[in-house]
């Protein structure tokens, strides 16, 4: 696991695999904490981290798990749910120039459904939709009494980073639990696993360190060693 802190508040962390062919990317992950279901005030500090980011000279900034809007959002789901063709994506898509992002909102579908949705935008426009498959609903987590859930691990080609293109796949936080998402991708033959999460921080353990950080940290290098792939969570 390589840990480099960024300018700006940025963090770098991939967990590296074994093995890959040639090229490199940088990705900046961006720690926001996002006002609950104000996607007015989140919209704004999105785009001043796409700036940021692009200035660092990070080739992709990913965005927390519903960073637009906050995540316990029990009955404000409704209120704050986009579609793709809103314009808050569309301002979004457009400052994606140089620099690719992904965005956490909630989705609304055609057939009124809500999903917990990660988008991955690059020049302008929405490269990939996933809509997380596997919602906690256990302890502190009810995301099964307010949303709909997704049905499928789809890879996608981005664009070009250090001298090539890459193949990726999106997971959002509880989909990281289950092998059979990593592996359902890996066998799309996917490069990196970019994963977005907003799991709250629990277990404070010896070094100050974050029982869930450690959890992650514990299950992604398994995942990068043995799909050969990165992870960017």
């Amino acid at each position: 696991m390589a840990i480099q802190q960024r300018e700006k508040g940025f963090v770098e962390q991939v967990s590296r695999p074994a093995a890959r062919s040639s090229g490199s990317f940088t990705a900046a992950l961006a720690q926001t904490a996002p006002r609950l279901g104000d996607v007015a005030a989140n919209l704004a500090r999105h785009l001043e981290v796409i700036a940021e980011a692009r200035l660092a000279g990070a080739d992709l900034v990913v965005f927390p798990e519903l960073s637009l809007t906050g995540y316990f959002l029990k009955d404000l789901v409704p209120d704050v749910a986009l579609h793709l063709e809103s314009d808050e994506i569309a301002t979004l898509a457009q400052a994606c120039s140089g620099v690719d992002a992904i965005v956490g909102c909630v989705l609304e579908t055609d057939d009124a459904r809500f999903l917990n949705a990660a988008l991955y935008l690059s020049r302008g426009h929405i490269q990939q939709v996933h809509a997380k498959v596997y919602l906690p609903t256990y302890g502190i987590f009810d995301e099964q009494r307010y949303l709909g859930s997704g049905s499928s691990f789809r890879a996608f080609e981005t664009a070009r980073y250090g001298g090539r293109r890459w193949r990726a796949g999106m997971l959002i936080c509880e989909d990281m639990w289950h092998p059979s998402a990593p592996a359902l991708l890996a066998r799309q033959r996917v490069d990196m696993f970019l994963c977005p999460s907003a799991s709250p921080g629990r277990g404070v353990l010896r070094g100050a360190a974050l029982g869930t950080a450690q959890s992650y940290d514990v299950m992604t290098r398994p995942y990068a060693q043995l799909f050969t792939s990165y992870v960017v969570y």
